[in-house]
């Protein structure tokens, strides 16, 4: 590996040294190639002369000697700036190995480093034991990128669960740490039935974002993921969305909530304040009704049932926004009249 960096780093500084030659015979100017469009930029735009005789020295392909001596240090100072740096820089990058593991039948292949030992071997007896629990074959691969060929292939790794009968209960759970997002699935035709697309698609955005990565780590990531899966996996009923409900998304449906009472509150009100307007009330059912369902409680109840703490605080927050605005709102509309 030294050795071809360090061949690399002497073909990229010697290209460097005969650019800058190239274009040195240009004084006071550099060609820059910017969105696939070639301009000048003028250093010293004050002496109009040095720029024509310049560029007339650049297409003739002649330049003073002191031109000259001052290219060649410049392109031989560039040079060994890239020859000491680009090994520091190299040194400094994730490497990952692309190597296929020596054990054959593992179910954790850890490419890309993220897993402690602890970890991988906690994972590994999880899914083994999924494995005899409900049939279906889940195989973790984390990587950085895409391997070229010849380097890794979960296909031929893993060709006894993810190719032939196995295949239909099969779930390649992969993680690459370069991706935007870092989860991704392979699902079988048998899973599929049980945990659609929304699922997989819930579960990815959940947990694969660059937020969640950042504050949990990509372990933290493949941990969370594997709970959900493994939950909906040992669970009688189908998996229609991803079981658990983030911090963000209750917020979201509390606020919804809240704002179902706002509306709902006034519309009950009668005109002499003492009673509840059925009428209006069930007039605007469909506004406050979608916010309070549709948004409210839905996400909530189909996440985590009925009896939870989230759905209590949902409704006490509709009942007490509805409250304090069929209480509130006459009393804004007498003051603003007066």
């Amino acid at each position: 590996g030294e050795k071809k960096g360090g061949r690399h780093c002497l073909v990229v500084g010697c290209v460097s040294m005969l650019t800058f030659m190239h274009v040195g015979g240009v004084t006071g100017q550099v060609n820059i190639r910017q969105d696939g469009i070639d301009y000048f930029q003028d250093r010293d735009r004050r002496v109009g002369v040095r720029r024509r005789v310049a560029v007339w020295q650049a297409r003739s392909g002649w330049s003073n000697p002191a031109t000259a001596v001052t290219n060649w240090a410049g392109g031989i100072g560039a040079a060994m700036v890239l020859l000491i740096s680009t090994p520091l820089l190299s040194a400094t990058l994730p490497q990952t190995s692309s190597q296929t593991p020596d054990t054959p039948g593992e179910v954790v292949v850890d490419l890309a480093k993220v897993l402690g030992k602890s970890e991988e071997a906690d994972l590994t007896r999880r899914i083994r034991a999924l494995e005899q629990q409900s049939r279906v074959h889940v195989r973790l691969l984390t990587q950085q990128g895409t391997p070229r060929p010849g380097e890794f292939s979960a296909r031929e790794y893993w060709s006894d669960a993810l190719v032939g009968e196995e295949a239909p209960y099969s779930l390649l759970f992969v993680t690459d740490t370069s991706a935007s997002n870092i989860l991704q699935f392979r699902v079988g035709d048998e899973i599929r039935k049980r945990m659609g697309r929304d699922f997989w698609l819930e579960l990815q955005g959940r947990y694969g974002n660059i937020f969640y990565v950042r504050e949990n780590g990509e372990n933290g990531a493949i941990r969370s993921a594997m709970d959900a899966i493994e939950q909906c996996l040992t669970s009688s009923v189908q998996c229609l969305v991803a079981p658990g409900l983030g911090r963000d998304q209750w917020a979201l449906s509390a606020v919804m909530a809240a704002l179902a009472g706002f509306i709902a509150g006034p519309a009950a009100r009668s005109k002499d304040g003492r009673n509840v307007s059925w009428k209006f009330l069930l007039l605007f059912s469909p506004l406050w009704g979608m916010f309070l369902f549709a948004f409210g409680i839905a996400p909530v109840v189909t996440r985590e049932g009925w009896l939870n703490q989230d759905f209590g605080i949902n409704l006490l927050l509709f009942l007490a926004s509805a409250y304090l605005s069929w209480a509130w709102v006459p009393l804004a509309l007498d003051n603003s009249k007066k």
